[in-house]
Formats: structure tokens, C-alpha cells, sequence
């Protein structure tokens, strides 16, 4: 899926196919389906933005199990197989 991040505040740094990018206000970051990418806060500053995945495919099911504490390797590994 694709996905696009908007930056409404603060900063955050992409590692996108091997490539550093910082982002900042009014930024928008988008990472093309399949692409390998990682994304960090780079200061102890909040960062707020909006992120749209197209299609959604299994975030909504993602998201409730990472932040139910389940490791994201173990879901990634779960939709490997399916």
C-alpha cells in the first residue's frame, strides 16, 4: 500500500530505500507500495501528522495489536504466512 504522511507539527526523519529525509511543517512524505522505510522523531519534541494508507489493507488490525503490545514482527510474520 501506499503511504502518505502530512506534517502538521514538528519533525520527524525518513529512511526511505536506503535514503535520509527530514520532514518539517507543511511537509509531505509519500512512500510508494513495497518500498522499505522507517521513520523516527529525531528530537524530544512532539511531531503531529496525518497518515493516509492506500489501500488500508490490515492497518486497523495492526495498529490494535501493536498497541495491545503484540511485537510488529510477530504481526508481519502472521501476514507472511497468509
Amino acid at each position: 500500500m501506499e503511504e502518505r504522511f502530512e506534517f502538521l507539527d514538528g519533525r520527524a526523519a525518513f529512511l526511505i530505500d536506503g535514503e535520509q529525509r527530514d520532514a518539517v511543517v507543511g511537509d509531505v512524505v509519500t512512500v510508494a507500495p513495497g518500498i522499505r522505510h522507517l521513520a523516527w522523531n529525531p528530537t524530544s519534541g512532539s511531531v503531529r501528522l496525518r497518515i493516509e494508507m492506500r489501500p488500508a489493507l490490515r492497518w486497523q488490525e495492526f495498529t490494535e495489536r501493536l498497541f495491545a503490545g503484540e511485537e510488529p514482527a510477530t504481526f508481519l510474520r502472521s501476514s507472511a504466512e497468509k
